[in-house]
């Protein structure tokens, strides 16, 4: 597990830095803690730069603060994506879940198909 969580906390607003791996050996771990910070504050934004390693296991995690945010009526978004957390997203057509402003270099960009999908949220985020 080859990770690093950081967070901050400005003007109402939590920062939370993710470096590393983030793969099914570290979800278990990575998930308590987001989640820990998750629960204690209304706002979160989550910076991927650092995020070298990004499997469906990440996807769940992001999927699920993405859906508990909107039925408790919390911000939450993630900035500055890696090549790795895109090229998942890409892969199983899920980049607009997270409804996040995407920015990326044209070599980068040329190797996504950034395949959105129909709805903004697909049905496992919908509230029952």
């Amino acid at each position: 597990m080859s990770y690093l969580l950081q967070h901050s906390v400005q003007n109402d607003e939590c920062l939370i830095v993710l470096e590393g791996e983030f793969t099914i050996y570290s979800a278990s771990e990575l998930k308590e803690k987001l989640f820990e910070i998750f629960n204690q504050n209304n706002s979160i934004l989550i910076d991927l730069q650092g995020v070298s390693d990004f499997d469906s296991s990440a996807v769940q995690i992001f999927a699920l603060l993405k859906r508990e945010a909107i039925r408790l009526n919390k911000k939450f978004k993630c900035i500055s994506h890696s090549q790795a957390v895109l090229a998942v997203f890409d892969l199983f057509g899920l980049i607009s879940i997270l409804s996040d402003k995407i920015h990326v270099d044209k070599e980068i960009a040329d190797k996504l198909s950034f395949s959105y999908g129909t709805k903004k949220y697909p049905s496992f985020l919908k509230l029952r």
